[in-house]
């Protein structure tokens, strides 16, 4: 997704030490670069699969703060089915939600859709179609970065509090394994 300067940040010893070594104000360091940079973080070697989004989603909890439904910078994507399914269960029409849709391009080239934010069905402090909400929201904050080669690893948005603890958590897992993989 994007790259650290990390001497901007301060970082630039981070690049010559093992991971085994960082701090946890080196991770926090790291996590408000990547925040002030707007960069999610991938997780090179870490398959965008339902197993390891599964297991990183429950290495912490949302806090339903709302970050993902008002300040998400491109939008909720949505496929066919989803703008079916929330019309069934709205007060939207599906003619109407279809009107609302973004198109972009994913780095992949491929066209995506999108509700814009910030996230009409996010009223009173609360999703109203949470039950029905689209694979993107359900899988936030995690994400696919998808690398040349076809290849999709797990990138973490961390713009929320639920983003910056499985971002903590998968470092220090990382750091577990070296240490584990070391002293064998």
């Amino acid at each position: 997704m994007g790259k650290i300067d990390l001497t901007k940040y301060d970082l630039s010893h981070l690049e010559n030490i093992s991971i085994i070594s960082w701090t946890d104000t080196d991770i926090d360091k790291l996590i408000d670069a990547f925040i002030n940079e707007k960069i999610a973080p991938t997780i090179n070697g870490l398959d965008f699969t339902q197993h390891n989004v599964e297991r990183l989603l429950a290495t912490s909890y949302c806090r339903n703060c709302g970050w993902c439904c008002k300040s998400y910078s491109f939008g909720t994507i949505v496929t066919e089915r989803d703008l079916k399914l929330i019309s069934k269960h709205s007060n939207f029409s599906y003619k109407s939600l279809k009107k609302k849709v973004i198109k972009r391009k994913n780095p992949a080239g491929e066209e995506q859709r999108c509700l814009p934010q910030p996230c009409m069905f996010y009223k009173n402090g609360g999703c109203t179609i949470y039950d029905i909400r689209p694979f993107s929201c359900r899988i936030y904050p995690i994400t696919n970065d998808l690398i040349s080669g076809g290849k999709s690893y797990i990138s973490i948005i961390l713009g929320c509090d639920y983003g910056r603890d499985i971002y903590k958590n998968q470092i220090n897992r990382m750091k577990e394994d070296a240490i584990e993989a070391f002293s064998m």
